[in-house]
C-alpha cells in the first residue's frame, strides 16, 4: 500500500508522540521506584511488563493507523520520541514529579497530624488524669512488697552473673561426673 507524505509525516509524529508517552510513563515507574522501595526482581519484572505494554501499544497503533505495517520510519519516529524524551525532557520532569509527590506527602502528613490533634489533646488528658496515679500506685506497690520481702529475708537482688553462675548447670555437659547434679564443687 503506497503512503501519501501527509499520511506518512501525520504517522510519523503520531508514532513520535507515542515514544515519548511511553518515556513518560517509565518516568512513573522510576518515581514509584523512587518512592517505595523495591527488590532486583521486582524492578525486572516491572520492566517486562512495561517493555510488554511498549510493544503492545505500538503494535496496536501501527494495526489501527497503517494495516499492521512496520515501516523504518515509523520505528524510528518511535524510539526517537523515547530517545529525545530521556535525554533532553526527562530529567526536569522527573525532579518536577519528585519535588511534587514530596509537597504532597508533607501536605498530608499535615492533614493527618491536624486531624488526630483532638484525639491527641484528649488521650494526653485522660492519661494526666488516669495514668499517672496509677503509675504511682503501682510503683508505691512495688516499693512496699520490696521492703516486705528484704524484711523477710526472700528477695535479693541478682544480677545476670550471678544467674549464669548458678543456673549454668543446665548448659554444662556431663563432664564432672564427681558431683551430683545441680551442685557446684567447693572451690578452694
Amino acid at each position: 500500500m503506497i503512503l501519501s507524505i501527509e499520511f506518512q509525516a501525520e504517522l510519523f509524529r503520531d508514532m513520535f508522540l507515542i515514544g515519548v508517552i511511553c518515556g513518560f510513563v517509565y518516568d512513573l515507574i522510576r518515581l514509584l521506584r523512587a518512592n517505595i522501595k523495591h527488590s532486583r526482581w521486582i524492578m525486572c519484572i516491572e520492566d517486562v511488563f512495561y517493555w510488554a505494554g511498549v510493544i503492545m501499544s505500538a503494535y496496536m497503533f501501527m494495526l489501527s493507523e497503517n494495516s499492521g505495517q512496520v515501516r523504518i520510519f515509523v520505528m524510528l519516529a518511535f524510539f526517537g520520541g523515547m530517545l529525545l524524551y530521556g535525554a533532553v525532557i526527562s530529567r526536569y520532569v522527573f525532579n518536577t514529579m519528585l519535588f511534587m509527590t514530596d509537597k504532597i506527602k508533607k501536605a498530608v502528613k499535615l492533614i493527618i497530624k491536624i486531624t488526630f490533634y483532638p484525639a491527641n489533646l484528649l488521650a494526653g488528658a485522660i492519661w494526666h488524669i488516669i495514668g499517672k496515679p496509677v503509675l504511682k500506685t503501682g510503683n508505691i506497690l512495688k516499693i512496699r512488697v520490696k521492703k516486705l520481702l528484704h524484711l523477710g529475708g526472700v528477695y535479693a537482688k541478682m544480677s545476670k552473673r550471678s544467674l549464669k553462675r548458678q543456673f549454668g548447670f543446665i548448659k554444662r555437659s556431663n563432664k564432672k561426673r564427681g558431683t551430683e547434679y545441680g551442685k557446684r564443687k567447693k572451690e578452694k
